[in-house]
């Protein structure tokens, strides 16, 4: 599925820094990775709408005109997302639906001359997807064709952590998607922030009966949340100028969003291996 020209790759080095979080990145292929369109503070505040183009690598997912999730792009010609919606789709339909990849947008309902789409050439789902519970690694790559070009400061992809990158319990993290803002709304037209905190495994795990899998990591903060719409949007974290994607966004209480129970994403480190090997190495993973 994958074109090793296209490759837009990042990692973190193997050295220890001594330091809480991530270590810093080595040289990748574009060594803009994960850097934002603007400066950040090592906090972001929660809940406003973003700068247009503050997160270059986040795209949103359509399908039949209408908004279906976000993603984020990890290459030049591969997204990262939530299985869940595309799976609803793949199995109800003949052949592979024709999802499309808007990178470079900002407000959806708007013609932006930032805004790009991709076609999507394949969708591959993690193959434990569903294993122990139903959103149990919850995770799909998506091949676009043709590539972006991330040298392009719109379609910028992320960096991925290492995996045994240490998440540290009370780490603010930045979330960000086009769902709704409030359990009973519509969904944003335009690209939302919310700052999360990681939450405990162990007591994330006790609120929902332990459905929490080792796939599987939390984040919660007071009246900030995620929601519905915000699937596959991208858990991140900020570290010496660059943004590295922790999270996956998978589901949250039944009850709602912003009940004070926490968010619940897929966990990034868990798909290392599996990138790797299904892009045939071409998108490194430590």
């Amino acid at each position: 599925m994958y074109n090793t020209k296209d490759a837009t790759y990042c990692l973190a080095v193997n050295e220890t820094t001594g330091q809480t979080g991530l270590d810093p990145p080595i040289q990748p292929n574009y060594d803009t990775c994960g850097v934002p369109n603007l400066r950040l503070s090592k906090r972001v505040v929660g809940g406003t709408e973003t700068k247009p183009q503050e997160f270059p690598w986040i795209v949103a997912l359509a399908y039949n005109g209408q908004l279906i999730g976000t993603g984020s792009l990890i290459s030049g010609n591969v997204v990262l997302t939530s299985a869940q919606r595309l799976k609803q789709l793949y199995d109800s339909s003949d052949s592979q639906p024709d999802i499309k990849v808007l990178i470079g947008a900002h407000d959806v309902t708007k013609s932006e001359s930032s805004k790009r789409v991709f076609r999507v050439n394949q969708i591959i789902f993690h193959p434990k997807f569903g294993y122990n519970t139903p959103q149990d690694n919850d995770f799909a790559l998506l091949e676009l064709k043709p590539a972006a070009d991330g040298s392009y400061p719109t379609q910028r992809p992320i960096c991925l952590p290492r995996t045994d990158t240490p998440y540290s319990v009370g780490t603010a993290l930045t979330g960000a998607g086009w769902g709704r803002t409030s359990t009973y709304s519509s969904g944003s037209t335009v690209l939302r922030k919310v700052t999360l905190h990681l939450s405990k495994r162990s007591e994330c795990s006790q609120t929902y009966r332990y459905s929490v899998t080792d796939s599987m990591v939390c984040a919660t903060d007071e009246n900030k949340d995620m929601c519905l719409g915000d699937t596959g949007a991208p858990l991140m974290a900020y570290f010496e100028g660059r943004m590295y994607l922790y999270g996956v966004y998978s589901w949250q209480s039944s009850e709602g969003c912003a009940t004070g129970k926490p968010s619940v994403f897929g966990d990034v480190r868990y798909t290392l291996e599996w990138i790797r090997d299904v892009t045939n190495n071409a998108i490194r993973t430590a």
